[in-house]
């Protein structure tokens, strides 16, 4: 039997200010595909110009035009396994994009894979170029491939299989994006621990680490442990580092691990798991290199399998599980967060993934649900009727160029007639500039302006629409 599957849309009104957050839906976009059948893994291209959906029970890959604007996507393809000779995506579990954008990868786990996709620079079409198959490796060290990840350089590919225990490296070509086998390190073996069931890694944003999660079954068992693993050279092999279990030296928060994020300054970890309604914090001594548990945040209200995600700027962080999408301000010069409240939909059973645009002000997710929903994220809530009829689309502000030179130039979208006004401050908080632009009618509105006041550094500019705020930060070099 097919389930209906849904994309849910959150977009973010970035502000400055976390109090009285709050998730509110706008419209139903798409209601289901055919090629949609129990996605797995959503990924944004780093231009932010389409998404791509790796899907487990249709055995594809998806991908979708974004409106940068208001954050809508539009279906464009999909690429089944088996038709066309594409191969490597039977079962489907994650996918990965390139720093440069020019290729995807999508892990097997019914294939013991990872494949390699060329991405279309202009229209974002994807074409199937090759696989590699664990047991063309010497060994299947990709049994039960699982999830994936890029170092920052773009010349290593990180795959985590759950049936091997085993975090694989690869060497990858920048200009082809081929992949070399390098080595895998297996749980048990030479000291390793921590990758018993492992299900999901990701890096350090310097590229220094590689971080795994390890999960639990009733049948195979499995670690429920965060680990790390240092990075060398020439080739990007992993040494292994440590391992935190649950319950183990005062440790919690790890049970059935499934989902890991990672500050933008590289101090903070968190890690979520099935059912412990906890979200463990670790620290990272970027100075000695050595790792900490801190705590683990109680939620009562974090049910069945939990996914994060931290927005770009990291003031906030999602927590996707059962049937609602939590969301906490994030102090990132000590690690903690504070909860502020949760979204809750019949459409969010059993989150796959959550992804943000590159620019902030959207959210993706993809879900056991029946429908594809939009929300926004609202500093000044009402109730979800109000806003409902209130905003059909979301209110959105990009800026550009970025960086700045000379002139600013701003393109905005109003849901409604409203009255505008645009604030620019310094990284400071000091008010550098203030402008009305009066009542404008609904629809997509561009301003172009000098800025003789700006010296070089990082601004804050702000769009006011009536009562509601969008932020986006620049950079201005002179």
């Amino acid at each position: 039997m097919t389930k209906n599957i849904s994309i849910i849309i959150l977009s973010c009104f970035a502000s400055l200010l976390a109090a009285n957050l709050c998730l509110i839906p706008i419209r139903v976009l798409i209601n289901g595909l055919k090629a949609l059948d129990y996605p797995k893994s959503i990924i944004l291209s780093n231009d932010d110009r389409n998404a791509y959906v790796a899907c487990f029970n249709s055995n594809s890959l998806l991908w979708f035009n974004r409106d940068t604007i208001n954050g809508s996507l539009t279906y464009r393809g999909s690429l089944v396994n088996g038709v066309n000779y594409v191969d490597g995506l039977w079962n489907a579990s994650s996918a990965t994009i390139s720093p440069d954008d020019k290729y995807v990868y999508v892990t097997s786990h019914g294939a013991d894979a990872v494949s390699l996709f060329k991405r279309d620079s202009l229209n974002g079409t994807l074409t199937y170029q090759s696989i590699v198959k664990g047991v063309n490796i010497g060994s299947n060290a990709l049994s039960g491939a699982q999830s994936s990840c890029i170092s920052p350089d773009g010349k290593n590919l990180y795959v985590a299989s759950l049936y091997e225990n085993s975090l694989t490296t690869f060497s990858r070509s920048i200009s082809t994006g081929e992949l070399t086998y390098r080595n895998a390190l297996r749980d048990g073996l030479n000291g390793i621990d921590g990758l018993d069931h492992a299900i999901f890694t990701t890096n350090s944003l310097d590229g220094e680490y590689v971080y795994a999660a390890a999960s639990f079954s009733q049948t195979r068992g499995g670690d429920n442990s965060f680990s790390y693993f240092r990075t060398s050279s020439p080739f990007g092999e992993l040494r292994y580092g440590a391992a935190f279990h649950d319950g183990i030296d005062s440790v919690h928060g790890t049970y059935n691990a499934r989902s890991i994020a990672v500050t933008n300054n590289d101090k903070y970890i968190y890690v979520a798991g099935v059912n412990n309604r906890n979200i463990a914090c670790f620290s990272r001594d970027l100075t000695n290199s050595t790792f900490k548990f801190e705590t683990a945040y109680i939620d009562s209200t974090l049910i069945g399998s939990v996914v994060l995600s931290l927005s770009p700027g990291n003031q906030y962080l999602f927590a996707a599980g059962y049937s609602s999408i939590n969301y906490y301000a994030v102090d990132t010069s000590n690690g903690h967060i504070n909860y502020i409240g949760s979204y809750n939909h019949k459409s969010l059973i059993e989150p796959t993934s959550i992804a943000f645009s590159k620019d902030g002000r959207h959210l993706y997710a993809t879900t056991d649900g029946d429908s594809v929903l939009a929300f926004m994220l609202q500093t000044e809530c009402q109730s979800s009727t109000e806003m409902l009829s209130d905003f059909q689309f979301t209110p959105s502000l990009t800026v550009h160029p970025n960086p700045l030179t000379s002139v600013l130039k701003l393109s905005y979208y109003l849901p409604k007639q409203s009255n505008v006004s645009i604030t620019i401050v310094d990284i400071k908080g000091k008010l550098v500039d203030r402008f009305y632009l009066g009542n404008q009618n609904k629809g997509n509105h561009t301003i172009t302006k000098g800025i003789p006041k700006f010296k070089s550094g990082v601004y804050f500019i702000s769009t006011i629409f009536d009562h509601h705020k969008v932020t986006s930060k620049v950079i201005c070099i002179k």
